[in-house]
């Protein structure tokens, strides 16, 4: 602090500061920082990494020691404004004399250069355009510093990933992708022009879009609760509208039906690259019996109770699991690690579900001496695991199989190139040439959905010996995926005949006649296994008098 030779008396007033306020803050912008000094300001400085930057008295202009060209200094308020450069960054400290006391303000920047940011919808294709000047004589682009792509006149693009969905134009330097959401991040293109380069930089992030929201209904009486949901799960925000200007944020709303309210409310999910709208006519509201629920979840049975509740019991499968009355604590006969009970509304709350929880839960009410019940019959299923895809290939002709493990009830569902659609565990495939498709197989039950994509470039070539780990006691199939009618099969283990079969005879077993069977259309071989079993197994099919063959090596393990 610079003393003009008037004597200052200065009492050190020492703020208690744990905290240092940091920011981001952008390169180019102008920012201030705001002390919010109470009193008259006598005397000022600010420093920036605890150097001297300005400092002012009364009777005199504020002194710069640096930044003057791009600073300035509100000597009423003490208010410090910079136009702002990276290396800004730091701790700006400003000192106030009010009074003769000292008072402090400090805070932390980051000046970081600025990365143009969007937000897109996964599934869709976009082009990073970067408007080069001039004729380009080579290019390269990265993600997330990792090169995607370069370029050099009189040859073609090389790829170093995401080809199968991606392309370059190499007279604009334009990138074009279609988009996953492992996309997201900071994808940045140098170009050469004259021998100077140009750059671009660009940072996105890739958001599944909504789908359809689906609204569900429960109904007590004429209490009604309307929940909306989209599947399969992406982050949303949930808003309704419905009668008479009714308008509400959130997944769901409590509504009061009138007689044969026939109203019509509408659900919008949106996020930032999506919005749909379901509607929900009232009418179609019914008592809803029961509901799946998927383990590890937590679920609250909602009675919607109209009055003041005096007395209430909850059970489940007809055992008393809490029970309440005013002037008391709920008293929980089970489950009261993992339940809550909320005695003002009924709401009865059950955390980490688990599926011996399925069954019926009844909960009873006393409202002025009168009894109201409800009733909700839940079935907790375990939900469906990522799937594992596994591939079969004999020369171009390929099955897909689609499991899950653990094994739980599920659905499972394809989707493909050209709009390609089918259900069930596996699918049968012509591969052409070496394209680099992927197929996606999606497990579903009633209360989860998840998918796998698999790229058929992964799948093992005939030459290949497909190795797979089994479990005794259980049927084994190998499908060898043969096309066209085959005219004779046989089967062998770790070289031994198993069984032979032409056209016009029955399937001749050498070994294994007990447990084993031949679909002689498909070639199909299932067999019973055992521990011995272990080993190599080969077909041979004829089809028009050329041999096609199949090999797989199992190995059987105990239980």
């Amino acid at each position: 602090m610079v003393n003009d030779g008037r004597s200052l008396v200065y009492f050190l007033f020492l703020f208690s500061v744990d905290y240092v306020y940091s920011e981001d803050l952008k390169t180019g912008t102008s920012y201030t920082f705001r002390p919010s000094i109470q009193g008259t300001i006598e005397a000022i400085d600010w420093r920036h990494n605890g150097y001297l930057v300005v400092e002012w008295v009364p009777g005199s202009d504020p002194h710069f020691y640096r930044y003057q060209e791009r600073a300035s200094l509100n000597t009423k308020t003490g208010d410090f404004t910079l136009q702002l450069k990276k290396e800004d960054s730091g701790v700006f400290r400003g000192q106030f004399q009010v009074k003769g006391v000292l008072q402090y303000f400090e805070r932390t920047i980051v000046v970081l250069d600025y990365v143009y940011s969007e937000d897109l919808k996964t599934g869709t294709s976009y082009t990073f355009r970067p408007s080069i000047q001039g004729t380009i004589e080579a290019i390269d682009w990265r993600h997330n510093g990792y090169l995607v792509v370069d370029w050099e006149p009189g040859s073609d693009p090389h790829f170093y990933r995401y080809k199968e969905r991606a392309s370059l134009d190499t007279k604009t330097g334009d990138f074009t992708l279609q988009l996953k959401k492992e996309d997201s991040g900071v994808f940045r293109g140098q170009f050469q022009v004259k021998g100077v380069l140009q750059e671009f930089e660009r940072r996105i992030t890739v958001i599944d879009p909504v789908s359809d929201p689906k609204v569900i209904c429960e109904q007590n009486d004429m209490n009604i609760t309307l929940l909306c949901s989209v599947d399969p799960p992406v982050q949303a925000e949930f808003k309704w509208r419905g009668p008479n200007g009714f308008s509400q944020s959130g997944n769901s709303v409590h509504i009061t039906k009138e007689g044969d309210d026939n109203s019509v409310y509408f659900c919008t999910a949106e996020n930032k690259v999506s919005q749909k709208t379901t509607e929900f006519d009232l009418n179609k509201c019914t008592h809803k019996d029961s509901e799946d629920l998927k383990t590890g979840t937590s679920y609250t049975f909602r009675p919607s109770i109209q009055g003041t509740i005096e007395i209430l019991d909850w059970r489940h499968n007809g055992y008393l699991v809490v029970e309440w009355e005013p002037g008391s604590d709920p008293h929980f006969y089970r489950y009261q690690e993992r339940a809550s009970l909320d005695t003002k509304t009924g709401d009865f709350t059950l955390r980490l579900m688990k599926k011996e929880d399925s069954g019926v839960f009844r909960g009873q009410f006393q409202v002025k001496g009168v009894l109201q019940e409800f009733e909700r019959t839940i079935t907790v299923i375990d939900p469906v695991p990522k799937p594992k895809v596994t591939c079969e290939q004999n020369g171009m002709n390929i099955t897909l199989r689609c499991s899950v493990e653990p094994s739980v009830q599920a659905e499972f569902t394809w989707s493909g190139p050209n709009g390609f659609s089918e259900s069930g565990n596996s699918v049968h495939i012509t591969k052409e040439s070496d394209q680099e498709k992927v197929y996606f197989c999606i497990a579903k039950n009633s209360v989860s959905h998840t998918d796998t994509e698999f790229n058929l470039n992964m799948c093992p070539h005939k030459d290949y010996v497909y190795s797979e780990d089994l479990k005794t006691g259980t049927s084994y199939t190998f499908r060898p995926s043969i096309q066209g009618t085959i005219e004779s099969i046989d089967w062998r283990h770790n070289g031994y005949l198993v069984v032979d079969w032409e056209s016009g005879r029955d399937p001749q077993f050498y070994r294994y006649k007990e447990r084993a069977s031949l679909d002689t259309k498909t070639g199909d071989f299932t067999l019973q296994l055992k521990k011995e079993d272990s080993g190599v197994f080969r077909g041979q099919f004829q089809v028009k008098g050329v041999l096609q063959y199949f090999e797989r090596t199992i190995t059987v393990i105990g239980k």
